[in-house]
């Protein structure tokens, strides 16, 4: 991230902190939110220990690889309304490893508004300032036609299926047409 904050005409998207520890809780323990998931845990959060945890990984993210997911707050009302961001993988997953990926999730009053497409390309648009990475990849659960749909909207290419966390994902692509 080349600042301190992302902002675009609708929101605000910013490194979490300790202090964003009960909005976080409340994103994560949602199981409405957390139905696509796939992650730390295919299980939803159920205490605030739990989600102080995963907080510490994130923020550690950012020490060692300079990204990671980002708190999404609407400007016009003040309120925190979801995560979105780029996160470095070192580990392989369907057979890639040490790539950016693009993700986002929101509080469900907040679906269906194009703030997911609307963060998700600011943060895709940093990163490709920031890392000048070939591609950056995301995968979606086959279920979650939004997810979908945002992938889409921002010229991902659908590459194929795979498996993670014993659930099925469409795994996608997007290239960064400023490299060659």
């Amino acid at each position: 991230m080349q600042q301190d904050y992302i902002e675009t005409p609708r929101l605000l998207l910013k490194r979490l902190e300790e202090t964003d520890l009960h909005n976080f809780f409340e994103l994560e323990s949602d199981p409405v939110v957390q139905k696509y998931v796939t992650g730390f845990s295919n299980d939803t959060i159920s205490t605030l220990e739990q989600a102080a945890g995963i907080l510490k990984a994130i923020r550690q993210q950012y020490t060692d690889h300079g990204t990671g997911r980002l708190t999404v707050w609407e400007k016009s009302s003040g309120r925190f309304i979801g995560l979105a961001g780029m996160k470095w993988h070192p580990e392989m997953i369907n057979n890639h490893s040490c790539f950016y990926e693009i993700g986002y999730r929101f509080l469900p009053e907040y679906w269906g508004k194009g703030y997911a497409t609307e963060a998700a390309a600011a943060a895709c648009d940093d990163c490709i300032a920031t890392f000048q990475p070939q591609q950056i990849y995301s995968f979606a659960h086959i279920d979650n036609h939004g997810s979908q749909k945002v992938l889409t909207k921002l010229d991902f290419n659908y590459i194929e299926d795979f498996t993670f966390n014993g659930a099925p994902m469409y795994w996608y692509a997007r290239r960064n047409t400023g490299i060659r």
